[in-house]
């Protein structure tokens, strides 16, 4: 709630946005991040080459975890998290992609909500701010979020930003 608050009250005034290399930073967020769930693995699959693109490295850590944490926490079952990069246009998307329980088209559309959880049994912990405070971050940086999910089969979020 603090950051979410900081963000607005500072209207990204903290932001560090500057050009930077994209494949060393999902590469280094890869190697340092530890999955909420122990014994699971984080894939992860990048082009050759990809462009640069500017961006705060401290806030886009935090935007990705928490769509990884999401990713891990709601694939109770197991299944693959997927990391990778995509190229589309001007565009760099930062893609999380699991084999989870899926949300529904209402789930989808509340997901920014504050303290909105697509969990109704409560099972999973949290608090419902994660994917508030992504909208944000992405918001600052004047990007675009993109999420597919289908009850059953997983979601896909993608992290869309300009080439640098």
């Amino acid at each position: 709630l603090l950051d979410l608050a900081r963000i607005e009250a500072r209207a990204g005034k903290d932001f560090s946005i500057k050009e930077r290399d994209m494949k060393g930073f999902l590469a280094q967020l890869k190697e340092g991040y530890m999955p909420p769930v122990p014994g699971r693995d984080l894939l992860i699959e990048l082009p050759d080459t990809i462009p640069s693109v500017a961006f705060d490295d401290n806030k886009l850590t935090q935007a990705v975890s928490n769509i990884l944490n999401n990713a891990f926490k709601y694939s109770p079952e197991g299944g693959a998290v997927e990391l990778s990069a995509i190229l589309e246009g001007s565009r760099v998307g930062i893609q999380v992609s699991d084999q989870g329980m899926g949300m529904s088209q209402t789930n989808v559309d509340h997901i920014f909500d504050r303290f909105y959880r697509a969990d109704p049994s409560c099972n999973i912990p949290g608090s419902g701010l994660g994917m508030a405070v992504v909208k944000e971050i992405m918001d600052v940086h004047g990007g675009e979020i993109e999420i597919h999910s289908a009850l059953g089969e997983g979601t896909r979020v993608t992290l869309w930003l300009e080439r640098a």
